[in-house]
């Protein structure tokens, strides 16, 4: 029988610890959608911070399909924070190119894009956060659209 001695364990060890890297998710919501959208409807996110003194990184991913009817996603975000105080921003979510091509990876008629929302931000007290996401297009109901999801990391230091 062969000994295997303390190389086998140290790769063991180094195939573990290679495993375990990568970035720290937090948080993770998806919002499926019934294929519309319409200014009554809200996807509204909540989500705890208990560590203050990290970065974190907020990516929302948007499934839609081929015939989504614009290149871009108007929308209105209303973060809430602890104390009760909520801050609104209108964004423009960019879902093609200036030519028409999709940004994110298609398969058939299904499109999922991950758009990085906040790179390294630092919440300025623990507790209870949300986040709503209104549709704020030229339209009542918006068509095309599958889901929302909302992914938290912890940023890379």
């Amino acid at each position: 029988m062969m000994q295997r001695g303390p190389f086998l364990g140290i790769c063991l060890l180094a195939l573990v610890a290679l495993s375990s890297c990568g970035p720290e998710l937090v948080y993770e919501h998806d919002h499926p959608m019934p294929g519309q959208w319409t200014y009554v409807d809200s996807v509204e996110f909540s989500y705890e911070i208990q560590d203050i003194d990290k970065g974190y990184d907020l990516f929302l991913e948007v499934a839609h399909t081929d015939v989504f009817p614009t290149q871009n996603l108007y929308t209105r975000f209303v973060t809430s924070y602890p104390n009760g105080l909520r801050q609104s921003e209108e964004v423009s979510l960019e879902l093609a190119d200036r030519f028409g091509q999709w940004l994110g990876d298609c398969s058939g008629e299904a499109c999922l894009l991950k758009i990085p929302l906040q790179q390294g931000t630092k919440y300025p007290e623990a507790g209870a956060y949300g986040l709503t996401i209104h549709q704020y297009g030229r339209q009542d109901s918006l068509q095309a659209l599958n889901g929302l999801s909302l992914e938290i990391y912890v940023a890379a230091d």
